[in-house]
Protein backbone atom coordinates (compact mmCIF):
# COMPACT_ATOMS: atom_id res chain seq x y z
CA UNK A 1 0.00 0.00 0.00
CA UNK A 2 1.16 3.59 -0.42
CA UNK A 3 0.30 7.20 0.73
CA UNK A 4 -0.73 8.27 -1.80
CA UNK A 5 -4.67 10.35 -1.80
CA UNK A 6 -5.55 8.05 -4.35
CA UNK A 7 -4.84 4.41 -3.26
CA UNK A 8 -7.78 2.32 -1.88
CA UNK A 9 -7.99 0.26 1.10
CA UNK A 10 -9.90 -2.92 0.73
CA UNK A 11 -11.12 -3.89 4.33
CA UNK A 12 -12.42 -7.28 5.40
CA UNK A 13 -16.16 -6.45 4.06
CA UNK A 14 -14.71 -6.33 0.72
CA UNK A 15 -15.50 -2.87 0.10
CA UNK A 16 -12.91 -0.04 -0.70
CA UNK A 17 -12.72 3.06 0.43
CA UNK A 18 -10.40 6.03 -0.45
CA UNK A 19 -7.35 6.49 1.81
CA UNK A 20 -7.26 10.43 3.23
CA UNK A 21 -3.94 11.21 5.18
CA UNK A 22 -4.40 12.47 8.25
CA UNK A 23 -3.51 16.22 8.39
CA UNK A 24 -5.95 16.88 5.57
CA UNK A 25 -9.50 16.52 6.53
CA UNK A 26 -11.76 19.61 5.27
CA UNK A 27 -9.67 21.99 6.72
CA UNK A 28 -9.50 20.43 10.62
CA UNK A 29 -10.54 22.32 13.48
CA UNK A 30 -9.96 25.67 12.65
CA UNK A 31 -11.73 25.74 9.05
CA UNK A 32 -14.64 24.22 10.84
CA UNK A 33 -14.21 26.75 13.41
CA UNK A 34 -14.00 29.55 10.24
CA UNK A 35 -17.59 28.25 8.75
CA UNK A 36 -19.14 27.87 11.84
CA UNK A 37 -18.22 31.50 12.52
CA UNK A 38 -19.44 32.93 9.26
CA UNK A 39 -22.81 31.26 9.34
CA UNK A 40 -23.42 32.68 13.02
CA UNK A 41 -22.68 36.04 11.44
CA UNK A 42 -24.99 35.72 8.21
CA UNK A 43 -27.55 34.85 10.84
CA UNK A 44 -27.09 37.82 13.18
CA UNK A 45 -27.21 40.29 10.08
CA UNK A 46 -30.46 38.71 8.68
CA UNK A 47 -32.22 38.84 11.86
CA UNK A 48 -30.86 42.28 12.31
CA UNK A 49 -32.18 43.37 9.04
CA UNK A 50 -35.08 41.58 9.86
CA UNK A 51 -35.75 43.36 12.38
CA UNK A 52 -35.21 46.76 11.40
CA UNK A 53 -37.57 45.83 8.50
CA UNK A 54 -40.25 44.64 11.05
CA UNK A 55 -39.89 47.68 13.11
CA UNK A 56 -40.06 50.03 10.68
CA UNK A 57 -43.02 48.67 9.03
CA UNK A 58 -45.05 48.24 12.02
CA UNK A 59 -44.14 52.31 12.73
CA UNK A 60 -45.88 53.08 9.42
CA UNK A 61 -48.53 51.16 9.91
CA UNK A 62 -49.64 52.11 13.16
CA UNK A 63 -48.62 55.81 12.92
CA UNK A 64 -51.19 58.41 11.55
CA UNK A 65 -51.32 58.61 7.84
CA UNK A 66 -48.88 61.47 6.16
CA UNK A 67 -52.53 63.17 5.19
CA UNK A 68 -53.05 63.73 8.79
CA UNK A 69 -50.36 64.45 10.42
CA UNK A 70 -49.36 67.82 8.25
CA UNK A 71 -52.18 69.42 6.24
CA UNK A 72 -52.44 73.05 4.47
CA UNK A 73 -55.60 74.96 5.12
CA UNK A 74 -55.91 78.15 2.80
CA UNK A 75 -57.01 80.98 4.29
CA UNK A 76 -58.44 84.22 3.21
CA UNK A 77 -55.29 85.78 1.98
CA UNK A 78 -55.01 82.95 0.04
CA UNK A 79 -51.42 81.84 1.86
CA UNK A 80 -51.13 77.99 2.44
CA UNK A 81 -50.76 77.17 6.20
CA UNK A 82 -49.09 73.54 7.35
CA UNK A 83 -51.55 72.10 10.09
CA UNK A 84 -51.21 70.00 12.76
CA UNK A 85 -53.71 67.35 14.52
CA UNK A 86 -54.53 66.36 17.93
CA UNK A 87 -54.93 62.75 18.28
CA UNK A 88 -58.13 60.74 17.28
CA UNK A 89 -61.01 61.29 19.46
CA UNK A 90 -63.29 58.75 19.27
CA UNK A 91 -66.94 59.12 20.87
CA UNK A 92 -70.37 57.30 20.41
CA UNK A 93 -73.65 57.94 22.60
CA UNK A 94 -77.38 58.20 21.70
CA UNK A 95 -79.03 61.31 20.10
CA UNK A 96 -81.43 63.47 21.58
CA UNK A 97 -84.46 62.83 19.61
CA UNK A 98 -87.39 60.28 19.97
CA UNK A 99 -85.78 57.69 18.33
CA UNK A 100 -82.76 57.57 20.03
CA UNK A 101 -80.19 56.48 17.53
CA UNK A 102 -76.19 55.27 18.44
CA UNK A 103 -73.61 58.53 16.82
CA UNK A 104 -69.86 56.92 16.18
CA UNK A 105 -67.85 59.56 15.88
CA UNK A 106 -64.17 59.62 15.69
CA UNK A 107 -62.15 62.84 14.91
CA UNK A 108 -59.04 65.65 15.13
CA UNK A 109 -58.88 68.97 15.47
CA UNK A 110 -56.27 71.07 13.13
CA UNK A 111 -54.11 73.91 14.74
CA UNK A 112 -50.70 75.97 12.85
CA UNK A 113 -47.41 75.99 14.58
CA UNK A 114 -48.30 79.10 16.09
CA UNK A 115 -51.22 77.49 17.99
CA UNK A 116 -48.79 74.40 19.28
CA UNK A 117 -49.64 75.08 22.94
CA UNK A 118 -53.27 73.22 21.75
CA UNK A 119 -51.51 70.68 22.01
CA UNK A 120 -50.65 70.39 25.25
CA UNK A 121 -53.91 71.88 26.44
CA UNK A 122 -55.86 68.72 24.81
CA UNK A 123 -53.38 66.50 26.83
CA UNK A 124 -53.63 67.84 29.74
CA UNK A 125 -57.65 68.62 29.62
CA UNK A 126 -58.30 65.78 28.00
CA UNK A 127 -61.24 64.78 29.88
CA UNK A 128 -63.02 68.35 30.17
CA UNK A 129 -62.36 68.01 25.81
CA UNK A 130 -64.18 64.16 26.11
CA UNK A 131 -66.99 65.56 28.12
CA UNK A 132 -67.82 68.66 26.25
CA UNK A 133 -67.84 66.97 23.10
CA UNK A 134 -70.17 64.17 24.34
CA UNK A 135 -72.08 66.73 25.68
CA UNK A 136 -72.71 68.32 22.22
CA UNK A 137 -72.80 65.18 20.40
CA UNK A 138 -75.95 64.08 23.02
CA UNK A 139 -77.79 67.68 22.42
CA UNK A 140 -77.75 66.60 18.44
CA UNK A 141 -80.56 64.71 16.39
CA UNK A 142 -80.08 62.26 13.99
CA UNK A 143 -80.83 64.62 11.30
CA UNK A 144 -78.21 67.19 12.86
CA UNK A 145 -75.53 64.72 12.94
CA UNK A 146 -76.09 63.79 8.73
CA UNK A 147 -73.58 63.84 6.43
CA UNK A 148 -75.45 66.84 4.49
CA UNK A 149 -75.37 68.61 7.80
CA UNK A 150 -71.44 67.98 8.35
CA UNK A 151 -70.05 71.51 7.69
CA UNK A 152 -72.41 73.50 10.04
CA UNK A 153 -71.57 70.45 12.68
CA UNK A 154 -67.63 71.85 12.04
CA UNK A 155 -68.42 75.39 12.46
CA UNK A 156 -70.32 75.18 15.73
CA UNK A 157 -67.84 72.79 17.37
CA UNK A 158 -64.91 75.02 15.93
CA UNK A 159 -66.96 77.87 17.87
CA UNK A 160 -67.32 76.04 21.28
CA UNK A 161 -63.60 74.54 21.21
CA UNK A 162 -61.85 77.70 20.67
CA UNK A 163 -64.44 79.36 23.43
CA UNK A 164 -63.04 76.19 25.80
CA UNK A 165 -59.51 76.66 25.03
CA UNK A 166 -57.09 79.05 26.98
CA UNK A 167 -53.79 79.09 25.30
CA UNK A 168 -54.99 78.74 21.55
CA UNK A 169 -57.29 78.52 18.97
CA UNK A 170 -58.10 75.44 16.54
CA UNK A 171 -58.00 76.17 12.66
CA UNK A 172 -60.30 73.24 11.96
CA UNK A 173 -62.19 70.06 12.84
CA UNK A 174 -61.73 66.93 10.77
CA UNK A 175 -64.38 63.99 10.83
CA UNK A 176 -62.83 60.72 10.70
CA UNK A 177 -66.21 59.16 10.88
CA UNK A 178 -69.46 60.59 11.27
CA UNK A 179 -72.14 57.39 11.69
CA UNK A 180 -75.50 57.31 13.38
CA UNK A 181 -77.43 54.19 13.19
Amino acid sequence: MSDSVNSEIIDSGGTSAPKVPIGNRNGGVIGSFFVFICMLAAFLVAGAIFVAVVTTTAKTVLSKPEWLRKSKLVVAKKKEVDLHYTPEISMSGRTNDGNSFIYDIVLVFGFTEKQRLVDAEFARRGLEVQDLLRSFFSMQTARDLHSSNEENLKEELLERINKFLKTGKIDEVLFLRLDVN
